[in-house]
């Protein structure tokens, strides 16, 4: 699993597809399932995190750029660092 605090406020996707709703700047998301990065392509893809106990998807790109590691996980400090 995966800590982030986002650095700025992003728009996701509510599960189902249903609306959107903002993640605010500083808000603690965790995911437990990331892609591989190393291929630009990748970054457009949609991933599942959880905030405040719902689930909803946001662009990796989102995340990688609008993300950092949470001081509790410090095994790669940016997210834009992933590599699996």
């Amino acid at each position: 699993m995966y800590r982030f605090r986002l650095r700025s406020a992003t728009i996701a996707i509510q599960e189902g597809g249903q609306g959107v709703t903002m993640i605010p700047a500083g808000a603690e998301i965790t995911a437990s399932d990331l892609p591989d990065v190393r291929e630009r392509s990748d970054r457009s893809k949609l991933v599942t995190i959880e905030w405040e106990g719902k689930m909803v998807r946001i662009f990796l790109l989102d995340l990688m750029e609008r993300g950092e590691r949470s001081e509790s996980q410090k095994m790669r400090p940016r997210a834009s660092e992933w590599v699996e």
